[in-house]
């Protein structure tokens, strides 16, 4: 595993706001599908029909306030209740021995920006539609 100053998450200026420093709507749906809608941290599924959408969040592993950068790299789904929990806690402290794999995992896999565009769009069906 890289050093922090090696990681690709940390910003190596922190506390400096990089343009571009957002993500789009197309980003934010590629991560969580990318992370199959459940939470990184506890294994909530968050497409749950009764599961709020207001508790849908994207977490920085690194956060933002420690330099971690907004890349896919650095992002996870996350429910509202966890994302708050871990607060400004580097994730490792937060996340329980099974989530540790899972993240570890969920990170390493690219971004399927091309679906996550044809699903939003309306063009793929989705699971209540088939």
């Amino acid at each position: 595993m890289r050093s922090q100053k090696e990681s690709p998450m940390r910003d190596p200026l922190p506390g400096k706001r990089w343009k571009g420093n957002e993500i789009t709507p197309d980003e934010q749906f590629a991560i969580l599908l990318r992370g199959n809608w459940k939470c990184a941290y506890c294994g909530v599924a968050m497409d749950d029909p009764d599961f709020p959408a207001r508790d849908v969040t994207i977490d920085h592993l690194v956060p933002r306030k420690e330099g971690g950068l907004t890349v896919p790299e650095n992002l996870v789904p996350a429910c509202r209740t966890c994302n708050s929990r871990k607060c400004h806690r580097p994730w490792q402290d937060y996340a329980p021995g099974g989530a540790r794999v899972r993240i570890e995992r969920q990170v390493a896999q690219p971004l399927n920006l091309a679906l996550a565009k044809l699903v939003r769009s309306g063009k793929v069906p989705t699971d209540e539609q088939l």
